[in-house]
């Protein structure tokens, strides 16, 4: 099903508050070459606070925005590099995405600040399934996150060889869950 035909009417979508380059608290607006490209920020700021719920859309840096259109370019130009596994998440084969390299440096980023690039993939997903299927689209993503998964990651980290330098870092562990059991904080007072 094809989106509405105002669907993809950037121009009269309204301003956007927003940081740019030249520092924050200056306008983000849609530009004539965003209108051209069919790049609606509105359906981007509808996701935000899915996939960045501790930053404000108005204070979102130029470069997390400029990621999700290339990577949203990517998928819509690519349907065929991600499947959807269930209603909430959506895997991409590893190789054939770093291959593709829809981003400058992507796979030295993907493992350096891989909850900014994971957060950018997914709401480019979200962006393009919403355009391309319009409100039925928005009814299936609904407003959850899209987990993205990725497939065929290398290299494998041995279990041994995980230590605290690789917090915030993209892994791949393998190995067999024999026993889980919930989170028990450690708590300590100053």
């Amino acid at each position: 099903m094809n989106p509405a035909p105002s669907d993809n009417n950037t121009i009269g979508d309204p301003p956007v508050a927003g940081a740019q380059a030249g520092g924050a608290g200056t306008k983000r607006t849609i530009s004539a070459v965003e209108a051209h490209e069919g790049f609606s920020l509105h359906r981007v700021e509808r996701y935000w606070p899915l996939y960045f719920p501790r930053l404000d859309y108005s204070e979102a840096p130029s470069g997390h925005i400029e990621d999700i259109k290339k990577l949203a370019e990517y998928v819509r130009q690519h349907p065929e590099t991600f499947s959807m596994d269930t209603m909430h998440s959506c895997m991409f084969n590893y190789l054939t995405l770093v291959g593709a390299s829809p981003l400058a440096d992507f796979a030295q980023r993907l493992r350096d600040e891989p909850e900014v690039i994971l957060s950018c993939l997914g709401l480019a997903v979200c962006y393009v399934l919403s355009c391309e299927y319009g409100a039925e689209g928005e009814h299936v993503l609904g407003d959850h996150r899209l987990h993205i998964r990725l497939m065929h990651h290398e290299p494998v980290t041995h279990m041994k060889s995980l230590k605290s330098a690789l917090v915030g870092r993209l892994v791949t562990v393998r190995g067999t869950v024999v026993r889980t059991s919930p989170i028990k904080p450690f708590l300590t007072q100053c």
